[in-house]
């Protein structure tokens, strides 16, 4: 019986796993599902989706029943696609039936295909209205679990026209493919990408990356301003030894490398070319180069790069590396980035020979630095280095007169990318016109020799990737000059539009991506340019005598080509960063540098825009319209760089007019010598008259700021509910007319209002409006539903006497009167607070009330009417972000727990000392506040006379600080920033201070510790109110070393002479090392944590000693990372007043804090707005700016233009850089900087005239003064009529 079960068990597995195996994995691949106009279970995609240009549908009349029709009228990608589920590392077979017709064979065609790989199926052009079958096999990745199947018609950059019908389409797991059947790879190549543009019918899986162009134009601007201050500041003076700038080489080369390697693993690239660079490394790898292009792999690229992909894959399989792996992409860039730095030892040996070491290593710098570079190979993941680094060395062998490894060099750029191809008639004319001057035979034997090794070499690569003897000998022996020949014929013609994202001259009308037969007037006008482009760079060779101009003439025609071209790519100038760094070399014309460094800059923003699109499976890699903006200025940046060139290679190539860089001269005097000598002055020189002037200023603001500050009365005493449903019943005496107003205290509480005239019968139950965001503040009561609306039902009076209720819009009244005797509040949980309830009259008087019944403590509720105001406004309640900052500064004066931790708690504690003095009302809880702008007033004045020595600069500075309108709304609302901002600017004075200061005694050097301690302590504040202290002390960094070197400079000058300062001078620097650790570390990070003591009151904390438990600390780092969290969330923030930093300083727009309108009569208005004063702000960024590139500019930049610089950049600059969503008061603490700037730039106007001086600070004071007054009332919330405000309301801005 046990043998005849076994049998039976081995006969049924026998019959079920062959059916399993041969299981259909595909839903409705018959298409019989489905009555629309797609099958069920399956979507469309396309790549053009433009109406009209692909149907897909379904139809009968298919194979068996019903099929699918993929039609494309035009040029297209369009396919069915179904997502299926898989087993990892497995075999299986996609078959179909299929029927073409009318196909181009040009291209693929009627395939099957999987999604992001390079897997296609033999490809049908006309079957001749046959059904054939299509059987494509393949295996799975090692961890893959999902491919997404395509029935299409065209294929990844191989568009097509025509029309395909599948049938009968079906997926089974196999466990061998037939003999002779090649198995691919359905391995996704990027499971974050997709090679597709867009998908219908299927939800996108990663939306469009967020573009930080504005932030990349800045750092484009700084680049180009780095390198102008660059060559602006070099000296004439005598080189180091060659030993030492080639260990500067070196160290630039690692730097270079290491740089590189960190942005190749953290950026993919983009995705569509590292996706094809993967698979072709995987393909050449499996199946070898002579199957590589036969295959049914389409493949855009020459064999060369294929060749070194080969190494790739081997390598990651022999490492078992994952193609997701940041290893594998490291190795993927490692060519490209190689390239890169052979690029820049190039220039160093090149430039070594004919400039000198420094002046080489500068060269090389600017190559390997380059923001382009880095884009291209790192980030990117292009090869464009590659090929470049072939073309400059054909150049230069060609200018040489060496044409055997010149060609050969032109043969391997060849093979690399076929772009290099736009070289060929230029190197042609060059070699030619070498040869006929040089008038020998060994010149032309060399030629000779070179192009028989050029065409030796491209056919080695057309005979091993076109290997195929099946036609006989004589046909496999001329074969690989045809492939060659069809190969770089299908590249060369695969993208038919005007430009390709290329910034240039057709970027201008718009037509990018803009089809070439739909423009034939632009296209002709194009390919002429171009033609021109080449018979201008033919003249300058054959009439420059100098055949080493070649690389200068070839860096012209790219940069021509790329501008002026049809059809041109947006990485297709990148052989310029390489050869026209090399024709300065030989060329030695500044006007060269300018455009190298042009087009460093432009080619990096190119590259940036259409990169920051493409890194994801949304494939955005393209430019976008809504940057026209950058789009237009970069084209035409180049469109005048090319045309500057062009007369420039024609005034050194042909004319022999060479501006040679102009270098600083010899300085008799070091800046060291003349420190030693005249040490800079850190004292004040504060004098009656300036006393008097700070004294005055500081009064009048602080008349200002204290008017109308807040109300000095508020409820203090509190209702608490016990329990829900805890009621207190009020009584005014008679029915009566009333307002209900209520001010109420923490909670997370809400009430209920009822009426009644009997006190029997009362009306429905409405909610009032009370949550956590309503406390401390005055309400006016208007019922809402349970939902927390507004209820709007309409209001019907009683016609028998008895309370009814009004609802909002009665008689024309948001907060509608109600007319009743009783009125009941009843909890809706306990630990209800109200402070107070009022019943105001027509005329805004409380009216006379009485507790009727309550459980406990109702008259509470009616102890402080003198308290109530006619109606709610900021002068008597909270009003923005004051009810986090205020109620926190409340918690921890009374030991409570805290609500608000996302900012350190000193700028609270601050606050508390405020309501301690003057309770918890409106002006204790700003009081605080307001002092610190009074004080920063002063300070304003006393910053700028250290940096300055000027009384008249410094009373400027003070001046427009005290009617900037920020600092006057920031300073008087109860938040942290005033406090901040303060702290922040008195560091930058002790640190100002301490820049200025001398070591030559040591007297000199202990009076240096002292501020550079203060410097540290205030530090240590700023940290513990707001993390904007943190990003100040990176200036305080930058600052304090700089003024380090400054020191050794001076004791190196010192030494000749023996002072005390050189002896002494590495025992004080690590002195001050050491005494940093403490007051810049130690002291500060103290600072930082006891300033949570009142914090941690409700964790226990009673005493400092308490502060000591290993719980208290674990406790307040969890609270950091809490607080990143929090901020690091808040990218995806909506907030309608939300503005990116470039807005700020041209007040694009302000930020509205406080609406009282509501509670004004008609034609009146109450408004607080956040904005900067136009006269400051406006002026200050153009101050700002001159000071910037004056500081490039100048040979030796003014040390108070450098301090200046830094601090503003330490304060702004952090905001460039972080995801979270941003607000214009978040540019509160750069205001002091650009109005040290404005002085700064006033400064250099009294330098040339004291009558221009006197006139432009006039004119900027009064501008500022006038302006002040008249936002006042947007300002400070004071009443002001709706027609005058309307005259305030600039531009877009909305602050009232």
């Amino acid at each position: 019986m046990r043998k005849f079960l076994c049998i039976f068990i081995a006969i049924l597995t026998l019959l079920t796993v062959p059916a399993l195996a041969e299981e259909n994995l595909l839903t409705n691949g018959d298409f019989s599902a489905g009555s629309g106009r797609f099958p069920d279970g399956w979507t469309t995609e396309l790549w053009y989706t433009d109406e009209g240009v692909s149907v897909l549908d379904v139809e009968d009349g298919g194979c068996d029943g019903r099929c699918i029709r993929v039609s494309n009228l035009s040029d297209n990608d369009a396919r069915f696609a179904q997502k299926v589920s898989v087993e990892p590392d497995t075999l299986y077979r996609i078959s179909c039936m299929c029927r073409a017709e009318g196909i181009s064979e040009d291209g693929i065609g009627a395939t099957l295909s999987v999604k992001d790989t390079f897997s296609y199926s033999e490809s049908l052009y006309d079957t001749d209205g046959q059904w054939q079958k299509l059987t494509v096999y393949g295996r799975t990745g090692e961890d893959q679990t999902e491919l997404t199947l395509y029935a299409r018609v065209g294929g990844y950059g191989s568009l097509n026209t025509g029309s395909a019908w599948f049938d009968d389409i079906s997926m089974e797991a196999v466990t061998d493919a037939p003999a002779g059947a090649e198995v691919l790879s359905f391995d996704v190549v990027s499971k974050n990408s997709s090679n597709e543009e867009k998908t219908f019918g299927a939800v996108e899986t990663d939306a469009e990356p967020k573009r930080n162009t504005e932030a990349f134009v800045l750092l484009t601007a700084l680049y180009l301003l780095a390198v102008l201050a660059v060559v602006r500041k070099t000296r004439r003076s005598p080189e180091r030894k060659n030993a030492f700038y080639g260990r500067c080489m070196a160290a630039l080369l690692a730097v270079a490398f290491a740089l590189r390697a960190i942005l190749a693993v953290r950026l993919r690239g983009y995705y569509t070319d590292v996706n094809c660079f993967t698979a072709w490394s995987e393909h050449i790898f499996s199946v070898g180069a002579a199957k590589f292009y036969n295959s049914g792999v389409w493949c855009d690229y020459p064999p060369g790069y294929m060749l070194m992909l080969w190494p790739v894959a081997a390598l990651r399989s022999l490492f078992g590396l994952s193609t997701q792996s940041s290893a594998y992409l490291f190795l993927l860039k490692l060519w490209p980035i190689a390239f890169d730095l052979a690029g820049a030892w190039l220039l160093w040996r090149r430039g070594k020979e004919r400039l000198g070491a420094r002046a080489a290593l500068m060269l090389a710098a600017f190559f390997a630095l380059s923001p382009a570079a880095f884009t291209d190979s790192a980030a990117w993941g292009q090869i464009d280095s590659v090929f470049t680094l072939m073309i400059a060395l054909c150049a230069l062998e060609a200018a040489d007169g060496r044409y055997v490894p010149s060609l050969t060099s032109f043969a391997l750029a060849v093979l690399i990318k076929p772009q290099a191809l736009l070289f060929a008639p230029l190197g042609l004319v060059a070699v030619v016109v070498f040869c006929i001057r040089e008038k020998s035979a060994r010149a032309s034997m060399s030629m000779l020799k070179g192009v028989l090794a050029a065409v030796g070499l491209l056919y080695l690569a057309g005979l091993i990737f076109g290997f195929d003897f099946s036609g006989g000998v004589l046909s496999g022996l001329v074969r690989p000059f045809g492939w060659l020949w069809e190969l770089y014929r299908s590249t060369m013609t695969g993208y038919s539009y005007v430009t390709v994202n290329a910034l240039n001259l057709y970027q201008l009308p718009g037509l990018n991506w803009a089809a070439t037969e739909l423009h034939p007037t632009v296209t002709t006008v194009a390919w002429i340019l171009f033609a021109l482009s080449y018979v201008y760079c033919f003249a300058l060779c054959i009439l420059s005598r100098d055949r080493r101009r070649l690389p200068l003439i070839g860096g012209l025609l790219i940069l021509l080509i790329f501008t002026f071209g049809p059809m041109i790519h947006e990485r297709y100038l990148y052989p310029a960063l390489l050869l026209l760094p090399l024709g300065y070399i030989y060329a030695r014309d500044r006007r060269v540098l300018i455009s190298m460094a042009l087009v460093s800059a432009t080619l990096f923003l190119n590259e940036f825009l259409v990169l920051q699109g493409g890194m994801t499976a949304a494939n955005y890699g393209h430019l976008q319209t809504s940057e026209a903006w950058i789009n237009v200025i970069v084209s035409a940046l180049n469109v005048v760089n090319a045309l500057l060139l062009s007369w420039t290679a024609l005034d050194v190539c042909v004319l022999n007019h060479v501006h040679a860089l102009s270098e600083c001269p010899v300085e008799a005097e070091s800046p060291a010598a003349r420190d030693l000598r005249n040490p800079p002055d850190h004292r004040l020189h504060l004098k009656r008259a300036d006393a008097l002037l700070m004294a005055a200023v500081t009064l009048i603001y602080a008349v200002a700021a204290f008017t109308n500050l807040g109300s000095t009365k508020a409820p203090q005493t509190m209702w608490v509910s016990q329990s829900a449903g805890d009621s207190v019943t009020f009584d005014l005496g008679d029915a009566a007319r009333f307002r209900l107003t209520y001010y109420g205290g923490i909670c997370d509480s809400n009430f209920t209002v009822e009426l009644s005239n009997d006190g029997m019968n009362w009306t429905e139950p409405y909610y009032a409006k009370y949550d956590q965001g309503e406390i401390f503040r005055w309400i006016w009561y208007a019922p809402q539903d349970a939902s927390g609306s507004v209820a709007r039902a309409a209001t019907v009076p009683s016609e028998d006497g008895s309370a009814y209720v009004a609802f909002a819009g009665y008689e024309g009244e948001e907060y509608p009167f109600q007319t009743a005797r009783y009125v009941r509040l009843t909890s809706a949980a306990a630990g209800l607070k109200l402070g107070e309830v009022a019943f105001l009259d027509a005329d805004g008087n409380p009216q006379s009330a009485t507790v009727a019944q309550a459980g406990h403590d109702g008259a509470l509720l009616l102890d402080e009417q003198d308290t109530v105001p006619a109606c709610p406004s900021y002068y008597n309640s909270t009003y923005f972000d004051e009810i986090y900052h205020a109620r926190t500064a409340y918690e921890h004066l009374h030991g409570l727990s805290t609500y608000e931790w996302t900012h350190p708690p000193l700028g609270k504690v601050l606050m508390m000392v405020g309501i301690q003095l003057f309770g918890m009302t409106p002006f204790g809880w700003r009081f605080m506040g307001a002092l610190m702008g009074v004080l920063m007033v002063p300070l304003m004045y006393l910053l700028t006379k250290q940096l300055t020595k000027s009384t008249k600069l410094s009373f400027t500075a003070m001046f427009l600080l005290s009617v900037d309108s920020m600092h006057f709304t920031q300073t008087r609302i109860a938040t942290i920033d005033s406090y901040a901002v303060f702290w922040i600017m008195l560091m930058y004075f002790f640190m100002f201070r301490y820049c200025q200061m001398s070591w030559r005694t040591k007297r000199d050097f202990r009076r240096s510790l002292v501020t550079l301690g203060l410097c540290g302590v205030t530090m240590g504040v700023a940290w513990a109110t707001k993390w904007i202290g943190f990003y100040a002390s990176a200036g305080l960094a930058v600052l304090f070393f700089w003024t380090l070197w400054r020191h050794g400079r001076a004791a190196r000058s010192a030494a000749a002479e023996g002072s005390e300062l050189s002896r002494a001078f590495t025992r004080r620097m690590l002195g001050t090392l050491a005494f940093c650790v403490a007051f810049f570390v130690i002291i500060p990070v103290l600072i930082y944590y006891f300033s949570y003591y009142w914090h941690l009151q409700s964790y226990g904390v009673q005493s400092l000693k308490d502060m000591f438990s290993k719980t208290m600390v674990d406790n307040v780092i969890q609270l950091q990372s809490r607080i990143f969290n929090y901020h690091s969330g808040l990218s995806g923030d909506t907030h309608y007043f939300r503005s990116p930093w470039y807005q700020w300083p041209i007040i694009w727009w302000p930020m509205w804090y406080y609406n009282g309108t509501p509670y004004m009569p008609d034609g009146v208005i109450s408004s607080i707005s956040c904005m900067g004063n136009p006269a400051v702000w406006w002026f200050g960024l153009a101050a700002l700016l001159f000071v910037l590139i004056a500081a490039a500019w100048r040979r030796r930049a003014p040390r108070a233009f450098i301090l200046v610089l830094i601090g503003f950049a330490s304060q702004f600059l952090p905001w460039v850089l972080v995801p979270r969503s941003t607000f214009i008061y978040h540019y509160f603490a750069s205001v002091p900087f650009i109005i040290l700037a404005s002085v700064l730039l006033l400064k250099e106007v009294r330098r040339r005239s004291e009558d221009g001086f006197r006139a432009a600070s006039i004119a900027l004071c009064t501008a500022a003064l006038v302006l002040f007054i008249a936002f006042y009332p947007l300002e400070s919330g004071a009443p002001a009529a709706r027609s005058y405000a309307m005259l305030l309301r600039w531009f877009k801005w909305y602050n009232f």
